[in-house]
């Protein structure tokens, strides 16, 4: 008799970007409780375009807020890494 491997259901991974640390612990605690997703916290824009290239987010959502320059900045970067990849690949 042949066994069955159990079906393992890969997480999606979201990275929340927002200098906030209460906002993103927040959203994480609610998106983890679903045991759906793997989440990944960066509250320093300077490093979020490195940690979004190493983590390999399925959905990324960054504090594009209009006091936040360095959001609107790293969205920007984000979206040309994305098109860049695109084409590379």
């Amino acid at each position: 008799m042949l066994r069955q491997s159990p079906v393992v259901k890969a997480r999606k991974k979201i990275l929340l970007i927002d200098h906030e640390p209460r906002l993103t612990g927040a959203v994480k605690r609610a998106l983890e409780n679903s045991d759906r997703f793997a989440i990944h916290e960066e509250h320093d824009a300077v490093f979020a375009l490195q940690v979004a290239r190493w983590f390999h987010p399925d959905l990324i959502l960054v504090d594009q807020s209009a006091a936040s320059h360095d959001g609107e900045t790293l969205a920007q970067q984000l979206q040309e890494d994305r098109k860049s990849t695109r084409l590379n690949s």
